[in-house]
């Protein structure tokens, strides 16, 4: 069947006789007129000689509902409604359909089964036979496009349309005559012959008749369920169809029929009820036999003279099978046998276009045929809707449609981006053996169509395979233009494809990356692997790497990679992207890139970035150098927080007994109460088990109960940097030491501190091999000041001996710049208050020196007089205040 285009439209020669016009250019215009596209302003009768049918389709393959209409061919032409100048020759189509319709209602009046326009387009072909679509009821349009690519009998078969020819002769033509193939789903569009009569034959006889009439019956299915699996909705789409039962005996038909065998629920419907159709045309058929010459199939006709068939019963004729001989009389066959004798002649050899195909029935040479004219014929009752079958009696398709057998390479094809997807992820595809403008063979296609155009115009959307696939997650594989992808065929059906992986090509590099091939037609690349065996080492790399879409075609930009290396004793595993040179390596760690495997860099793991990094976990980060067989597993830094807690209690309890201790400070420091709650903290578990009924799993391991950063070095830790390093705490802090804490200051040294500050040593013995055996407190300043104060309250310095503030070099200064300035000791005392000196003491104030001047200060005018008085003591005051030492006592 040819594809029906505009361009074979014009021009077409119209049938003498025919009072309806076929398709000229002129009838064309005149029955039909054009529909312009979405915005497209045009002429109402223009024809688009040049338009593509991609220009009427979506990008998924399907025709524009908007722009196609039911009973239109693959360009929106449509019936006019208004033109004046079609009226007549609408009238006539109607006018003639009108007649089909009357003959297959029978002359009924009230009949109110719906009636169709029938589609009259004619196409002559270079044989000269015209193809007619003819009485279309349903929008087959969508399956127009396939029906160039799919066999004709099997198209026609699935959409319930029968076909028959019909045969013209013309003795002044070339052809001398034409065959016209009529194609029709209904029963209205079968040819009404009229009555035969059921009567014998005779030589006398002056019509023709038929002599056999034998009716059938058949057992069917009463009912048929069909179902095929729709990936877009996924959805069986179940269809079926009723018939009515014969007695109490009910078969069902019951299959698949396919992947997405139809667009909806509405279409399979109509096909189930399409294929039931179909099986019951055997449930009643008659066979018979005549010598009515203008039997025909494609026919209607009805019986009469039968005694059992009703006088307005109507038949519908399927299959004619013709027997004729020579009228030659015997007597000069006997003359030729008497001049040339008894001759066997074989029947003439078929053309070889007509080769394979079966003669049929045809009488032996010495057999008796006394007429010369007689045909068997197999019909069909008229109220049975007619379908052609799909199936033999055992489910095997009568017109199979060409499977594919394995999978077909392709080249994924893109209108110019390195990736071209829909949203789920199909791509486009061109087979090698398709031929175009940019076809692999470079062969373009001998009709002058554009087979391989190279581009997302070429074929369908493709579902890609993929190993995990689920509601929003699975695995992301999208091959890209230019590679080559194999194609699989579900159900081996080649209308529906699946890319199943794809494979690399050409022939890389024997010691270095990419392809000695750089490419081939329909946009191919070269792509060869990026590790292979070379490069001094076998085939040790496994993994996964992409690349940038911009160099996706040359493999020379920016990419991310999994690479696994299997090289015995040197295993590895990386991860790792060009961008900021960012990497986490595990195992034994080597240098180089791409295939190359360079120098040794280290052992276990190497997390590295020239951006910026960040260690986040939410519920508490261990970084520790200790070995653990969980993952929280800090046995070491447990007992170091423990050792540290015990100690810090030790020493607590050791100021409080010497009194060295703030006011008002309770007997437990807030930093015990803090390491407590952290060692609670660190010491909870977490427990779990699988859900369900799946087992293993269960198990109790430490889970920390806050979001803790614990670090631990089981042979030290060290935090160095040639800046500035901060502490901050929101509460307490703890430096604990089990031998010696040591502050070190290239610089200055503050403490500041808003509450109080207690410097506080017990003075034990050093341990042996101490670089320190001093004990004690001791400040030393080496260069400048060394200042110790309370701003605003009181500093004090207490020891059970001695307190010894020296200078060796220098002064000592103590000041007291707005109070007095007071020194004991046992009960003696010097007291600086302003301008005074006071001394004081409960035995004697002895002034001892190599020689001592009181004078007065310089300048004065007088001399200093000490008034005297006369102090008369209390002797029990005094013995009270010598006991207590106290330095001055009231006088009595």
């Amino acid at each position: 069947m040819q594809a029906i285009t505009p361009k074979q439209w014009i021009g077409a020669p119209q049938a003498k006789g025919d009072t309806v016009p076929l398709s000229s250019a002129d009838a064309l215009k005149a029955v039909l007129e054009y529909r312009g596209f979405a915005g497209e302003v045009s002429e109402p009768a223009q024809l688009p000689h040049d338009r593509k049918p991609a220009a009427i389709s979506t990008p998924s393959g399907s025709y524009k509902a908007d722009v196609l209409h039911a009973n239109s061919t693959r360009y929106p032409w449509a019936l006019r409604t208004h033109s004046m100048s079609g009226a007549s020759a609408e009238q006539a189509l109607q006018q003639r359909y009108a007649r089909m319709c009357a003959a297959s209602h029978n002359g009924k009046q009230g009949d109110q089964r719906q009636t169709y326009m029938p589609m009259l387009l004619g196409l002559w072909d270079a044989v000269g036979v015209v193809h007619k679509l003819n009485g279309y009821r349903h929008d087959v349009v969508a399956a127009m496009a396939r029906y160039k690519d799919e066999r004709a009998l099997e198209f026609n078969a699935m959409e319930g349309i029968a076909y028959w020819f019909e045969h013209t002769g013309a003795a002044d033509s070339a052809t001398r005559g034409t065959h016209t193939l009529v194609l029709s789903d209904h029963n209205a569009a079968f040819a009404d012959l009229g009555t035969v009569r059921y009567h014998r034959t005779d030589v006398t006889e002056q019509q023709d008749s038929v002599q056999q009439w034998v009716q059938a019956h058949r057992w069917r299915a009463t009912s048929l369920s069909r179902a095929s699996w729709d990936y877009r909705s996924r959805s069986l789409r179940p269809a079926g169809a009723e018939g009515t039962p014969l007695g109490d005996i009910g078969a069902e038909d019951v299959d698949t029929a396919g992947p997405y065998g139809w667009q909806d629920s509405m279409r399979g419907q109509r096909r189930a009820q399409q294929q039931f159709d179909a099986q019951q045309v055997a449930a009643q058929t008659i066979q018979g036999q005549g010598t009515w010459r203008q039997l025909a199939p494609g026919t209607r006709f009805g019986l009469s003279q039968h005694a059992v068939v009703a006088a307005d019963a109507q038949f519908l004729c399927l299959q004619v099978r013709h027997q004729a001989r020579n009228n030659l009389g015997a007597e000069v066959f006997d003359a030729l046998e008497q001049a040339l004798g008894a001759v066997a002649v074989a029947g003439a050899p078929l053309p070889p276009a007509l080769a394979g195909l079966s003669g049929g029935y045809a009488p032996a040479q010495d057999e008796a045929a006394v007429e010369f004219y007689r045909n068997q014929f197999t019909a069909i009752p008229a109220t049975a809707t007619y379908r052609p079958q799909t199936e033999d009696g055992h489910g095997v398709r009568l017109h199979p449609k060409p499977t594919v057998v394995g999978t077909l390479s392709a080249i994924v094809v893109s209108d110019g981006d390195p990736v071209q997807s829909d949203r789920d992820h199909r791509i486009k595809v061109q087979f090698p053996f398709q031929r175009g403008a940019d076809a692999s063979s470079a062969l373009a296609h001998p009709g002058g169509e554009d087979n391989a155009p190279g581009s997302a115009s070429a074929w369908t959307w493709v579902r890609v395979m993929t190993p995990w696939a689920g509601d929003n997650w699975g695995g992301v594989v999208l091959p890209r233009k230019g590679q080559e992808v194999l194609v699989g065929f579900l159900e081996g059906d080649i209308d529906r494809p699946v890319v199943i992986g794809s494979v690399y090509n050409g022939r890389g590099q024997d010691d270095a990356a990419h392809n000695q091939v750089g490419g081939g037609g329909a946009g191919a690349t070269g792509n060869a692997p990026a590790w292979f065996q070379g490069n001094a080492h076998g085939a040790v790399f496994t993994g996964f790497k992409s690349q940038a879409l911009a160099q996706s075609q040359d493999g020379t930009g920016g990419y991310q990679q999994l690479r696994l290396d299997d090289t015995p004793g040197q295993g590895r595993a990386q991860l790792s992207t060009t961008q900021h040179a960012s990497s986490l390596t595990l195992g034994h760690l080597k240098g180089g890139h791409d295939n190359l495997r360079e120098g040794e860099r280290g052992y276990g793991a190497d997390l590295s970035t020239q951006a910026y990094g960040a260690v986040r976990a939410g519920q508490g980060l261990l970084l520790s150098s200790e070995p653990g067989n969980t993952q929280l597993a800090a046995t070491g830094a447990l007992s170091q927080l423990q050792q540290g807690s015990d100690l810090l209690k030790r020493l607590n309890d050791a100021a409080r007994t010497q009194q060295a201790g703030l006011p008002s400070e309770p007997e437990s420091l807030p930093t015990q109460d803090g390491l407590k709650t952290l060692q609670d903290h660190l010491q909870a578990t977490h427990s779990g088990s699988a859900a369900g009924a799946i087992g293993g799993g269960a198990g109790e391991v430490p889970g920390w109960s806050a979001p803790v950063l614990l670090g631990s070095g089981q042979a030290g830790v060290m935090s160095l940097t040639p800046a500035d390093q901060v502490w901050v705490s929101g509460t307490q802090t703890a430096l604990l030491a089990g031998s010696a804490l040591n502050w070190l200051s290239q610089g200055h040294l503050v403490l500041a501190v808003a509450g109080g500050l207690v410097l506080y040593t017990q003075g034990s013995k050093a341990a042996a091999g101490s670089p320190n055996q001093e004990t004690g407190i001791a400040l030393h300043a080496a260069q400048g000041t060394l200042s110790a104060r309370a701003h605003r309250n009181t500093a004090t310095l207490a020891a059970k001996t001695q307190v010894r503030i020296v200078s060796t070099t220098a002064d000592v200064q103590l000041a007291a710049p707005t109070k007095h300035l007071l020194a004991t000791a046992a009960g003696a005392y010097i007291k600086l208050d302003g301008d005074d000196i006071e001394l004081g003491a409960p035995g004697v104030v002895a002034f001892k020196g190599g020689q001592q001047v009181l004078t007065a200060p310089q300048g004065a005018s007088m001399s200093p007089v000490t008034p005297s008085a006369s102090h008369k003591l209390c002797e029990y005051t005094a013995r009270a205040a010598d006991f207590a030492g106290a330095g001055t006592m009231g006088a009595a």
